[in-house]
């Protein structure tokens, strides 16, 4: 639906940029744009869980996350082709893929090639796991 912000947050730029983090000294700190050949980490932090959820919270980012999964790896202009909406915007929503460590790049000759990183989705499963183990923890008490 146009127009409408699935996502309670609506403006993830008013939480400290990862460069900022980075100079305050934060353990854990996963590099959003992580390219193919470097691991992702394990753990994430909350800010980074947040940009997770702002990232799969749009209808149509979701949905090119989703194909990425069942796809290996997409070329940038095919996964245009396979979306109703404009190559701009698909660019758009690959960034923010990107931006959240959900997805990774390479360059091949003049095409860009995207596929999921899927320790990173597990990451935040985990990370939504302890939340939940936490709010059990505190309704018990």
């Amino acid at each position: 639906m146009p127009g409408v912000d699935f996502c309670p947050i609506s403006r993830l730029d008013t939480f400290p940029s990862a460069s900022h983090r980075k100079a305050q000294g934060s353990q854990n700190l996963i590099t959003a744009n992580v390219r193919f050949g470097k691991p992702a980490m394990n753990s994430i932090e909350e800010v980074d869980a947040l940009h997770i959820a702002k990232a799969l919270g749009d209808p149509n980012r979701f949905a090119i996350y989703k194909h990425l999964t069942e796809i290996n790896e997409m070329r940038c202009g095919d996964i245009c082709l396979d979306t109703p909406i404009r190559a701009s915007t698909v660019s758009h929503h690959l960034k923010v893929l990107s931006d959240a460590g959900l997805i990774q790049s390479r360059r091949e000759g003049q095409g860009v090639y995207y596929r999921t990183v899927p320790e990173r989705l597990k990451a935040y499963l985990k990370f939504l796991k302890r939340l939940e183990l936490s709010e059990q923890a505190s309704q018990r008490r």
